[in-house]
């Protein structure tokens, strides 16, 4: 068996989808067909499985019950990690090709636990044995009597190194295509696309005299604004900068509020004589804060994308 424990590799494969901005976001927007239920359900069902078969390998003495557990753990198990590649939308491999020792495994589970009475005539018995390491059973067919004997310590060793190597082949894939898309925007700095707002906020305040300046200054706000809510829908992969953008809450927070601030201090910039200057500087003071935030939050997307996984 490997030195590598299949339970951190799992817990490993969960906290990088979880990081992940390409596919936690993808498999959140396929929400209602049901794939983020999918996929960390069957994240839960590998490391159930695997503690079962654990579990089975710590028993002391003979048990039918303790058997059919752990090969349908098994089963179930391998089952787990074609579903998990299911949600993420990852090629699952052709397990008789790629895996035939993991696909032999499912061969034995369905010969003595799963089928063991079959319309083809064939019959199977499982043998009581002092040896918890091989499990032996009798298989009746048309053919006559055949006795057979497997190597459980083996097939659980067997079974517990190559699904590290698939759960390596998918974390492989996912940093792949992260690295990739995080070079996409390598060059592309968003604090830079930022930098001019605080002098344009600064000529919005009610002592501006030249309230025709204030509405370019406003109109330039608003348009980096824009493009800077682009950027971080090309980066997050979202259709639109809402509370869907499960990666990003924080800075989704801070641009729901200036989505409230904008449209009222739009209609404030000319200085009317139904403006009471009070009520613009007030929202002015709040969207210099909250575009302070949002410069930071800048920064800390643009740390992220420069970050090799």
């Amino acid at each position: 068996m490997s030195q590598i424990n299949l339970q951190d590799k799992i817990r490993e494969l969960r906290d990088l989808i979880n990081s992940s901005i390409c596919y936690k976001q993808d498999v959140w927007d396929r929400k209602d067909d049901g794939d983020w239920s999918k996929l960390w359900t069957a994240a839960d069902n590998l490391e159930d499985t695997q503690l079962a078969i654990e579990e089975y390998s710590s028993l002391k003495d003979f048990s039918r019950l303790a058997v059919y557990g752990l090969l349908q753990s098994m089963y179930v198990q391998q089952d787990a990690i074609s579903h998990l590649e299911k949600a993420i939308k990852i090629l699952t491999p052709d397990w008789k090709k790629d895996y035939p020792e993991l696909s032999n495994i499912r061969d034995v589970r369905n010969e003595t636990i799963g089928h063991p009475i079959s319309e083809k005539g064939l019959y199977t018995s499982i043998s009581h044995t002092n040896n918890l390491n091989i499990l032996e059973y009798g298989v009746w067919s048309r053919d006559g009597f055949q006795h057979k004997s497997i190597d459980l310590k083996n097939i659980i060793n067997i079974q517990h190194d190559l699904l590290i190597k698939e759960v390596d082949r998918i974390m492989g894939k996912i940093n792949e295509d992260e690295t990739q898309h995080k070079q996409s925007f390598k060059d592309k700095s968003l604090s830079k696309l930022l930098a001019s707002t605080s002098y344009h906020i600064q000529k919005l305040w009610s002592f501006e005299k030249s309230r025709d300046y204030s509405q370019v200054n406003f109109n330039s706000l608003k348009s980096i604004y824009e493009n800077f809510k682009e950027e971080i829908k090309k980066r997050y992969k979202l259709e639109k900068v809402d509370e869907q953008g499960v990666q990003i809450p924080g800075l989704i927070l801070t641009i729901q509020h200036i989505e409230k601030i904008l449209p009222r201090i739009e209609k404030m910039v000319p200085m009317d004589d139904s403006i009471d200057q009070l009520d613009l500087d007030v929202y002015v003071e709040s969207l210099d804060n909250s575009f302070e935030d949002l410069r930071k939050m800048a920064k800390e997307v643009d740390v992220e994308f420069a970050t090799k996984k």
